[in-house]
């Protein structure tokens, strides 16, 4: 079984593999060489990808996955994999022979029918605009929960009701809420942060999706995921959105990036541990905070305020947000510095638990 192509190409297919780095089970460091088809998979995740070929005997093998990959990353050229089949004696194992620029490179392979079996793919029913779901993972990456045992809010909420798409996601202390319009049928879904991860690199112009049983799917160009389904009930989200009738202050900042610059200087005083900067809306606004080892530090706000209130919110929480843009008008709406408050910009609902420190105590 041989197949020739290119360096480049198959660094590409390798590039989006789901292997782990030290797996328990030993066979999901290989990437299976199918046809023109290369797969990895961890069992929740299963990548597929296509590269162009020329096939012998309709290759299928086994080749370790990061050990081929950094042989062939940054390379570029013809390239042929040959299977070598295992010997006679208790020892001998198939190997796989690549050849690239002059050189010929011998690895270790393993027995097929130790690799997992890929799942069965849902039927494509919705299509999107590649680019704008990026941005949508992009809103909601940073508020999905890093505590394993809580696996409903260790992914996001997929929802498509045949003219919008929303995704949400919260880790408890935040939440983020995008939508952008789509097609795709009426569906509910949670998506883990690794199929999210993988969709964020490797989803081009447009992607077509799948909800399955059990796995659901997505392809753009060459690249296909097979993810697992994240099973759980996510919380009722629609919940804690502040109503407009519960509103008494909001801020308006024109300068996402004024704003940026000003709070990282400020929270380089703030507790190490709790990252907490104090916000103080009303007649003259600013932000403030303090510290045993770090000193403390204030600077006024450039905003526009109606109403008088003085909160604290974790500085990463806010800047996470700020981060993802580079200039903008932001706009905070809140209650009382015990609820929730409401962030909105471009179109992204961003919500927000206050911090009980300094909260009442003006800096």
């Amino acid at each position: 079984m041989k197949i020739k192509t290119t360096a480049e190409d198959l660094a590409e297919a390798l590039r989006c593999h789901v292997t782990e780095k030290r797996s328990t089970i030993p066979i999901l460091e290989m990437a299976r060489v199918k046809g023109n088809r290369v797969i990895t998979t961890n069992l929740d995740l299963f990548s597929i990808a296509e590269i162009d070929a020329d096939l012998t005997d309709e290759p299928d093998f086994l080749i370790p996955c990061r050990q081929v990959f950094a042989l062939v990353d940054g390379q570029t050229g013809p390239l042929v994999m040959e299977y070598i089949a295992a010997g006679k004696g208790s020892k001998a194992q198939p190997r796989v022979r690549i050849v690239h620029g002059g050189c010929t490179f011998l690895f270790n392979s393993a027995a097929l029918a130790n690799f997992p079996v890929i799942p069965e793919t849902p039927l494509l029913s919705g299509e999107l605009d590649g680019k704008k779901f990026k941005t949508m993972i992009e809103w909601v990456f940073f508020s999905i929960s890093n505590e394993e045992s809580r696996y409903a809010i260790n992914g996001a909420l997929f929802k498509a009701d045949n003219e919008k798409i929303t995704m949400v996601a919260t880790d408890g202390h935040r939440l983020s809420l995008v939508e952008m319009d789509g097609d795709a049928p009426p569906t509910s879904a949670l998506f883990s942060r690794s199929s999210l991860k993988w969709m964020k690199e490797n989803v081009g112009e447009w992607a077509a999706l799948g909800i399955g049983t059990d796995y659901n799917v997505i392809c753009s160009a060459r690249k296909t995921l097979l993810f697992r389904k994240l099973t759980g009930q996510f919380p009722k989200y629609e919940k804690v959105i502040p109503k407009s009738s519960e509103v008494t202050v909001t801020a308006t900042f024109p300068s996402i990036r004024e704003l940026r610059s000003t709070l990282s200087r400020v929270a380089k005083c703030a507790d190490e541990a709790s990252g907490c900067v104090q916000w103080q809306f009303g007649l003259n606004p600013k932000i403030a905070t303090k510290s045993v080892n770090r000193g403390s530090a204030s600077a006024p706000l450039d905003c526009k305020v109606e109403g008088e209130l003085t909160i604290s919110w974790c500085n990463s929480y806010i800047t996470d947000l700020l981060s993802i843009v580079e200039d903008g008008e932001l706009t905070i709406q809140m209650k009382d510095a015990q609820s929730a408050s409401l962030f909105q910009l471009d179109g992204v609902k961003y919500i927000v638990m206050p911090m009980r420190a300094f909260n009442g105590e003006n800096l």
